[in-house]
């Protein structure tokens, strides 16, 4: 994948985490987040392997594009 910032090749890869990864609306981090009906879910429950989500990181500019479709 091409970065829509700086038009450097992107690594595929992937986000993970021991807990689910949410995505919460507003200016400052939660210490605990949850679920919530605010909160959107970036990685699928798996019984298996720890969540994850597959993404597309780019060392140039430093940013992550997450694929929420899988």
């Amino acid at each position: 994948m091409i970065c829509p910032y700086c038009g450097n090749e992107m690594i595929q890869g992937f986000v993970q985490s021991r807990e689910h990864l949410y995505f919460n609306r507003g200016n400052k981090a939660r210490f605990i987040a949850s679920g919530d009906l605010g909160s959107i879910s970036l990685s699928r429950f798996n019984l298996i392997k720890a969540p994850a989500a597959k993404a597309n990181l780019c060392k140039r500019c430093r940013k992550i594009i997450i694929d929420l479709s899988d």
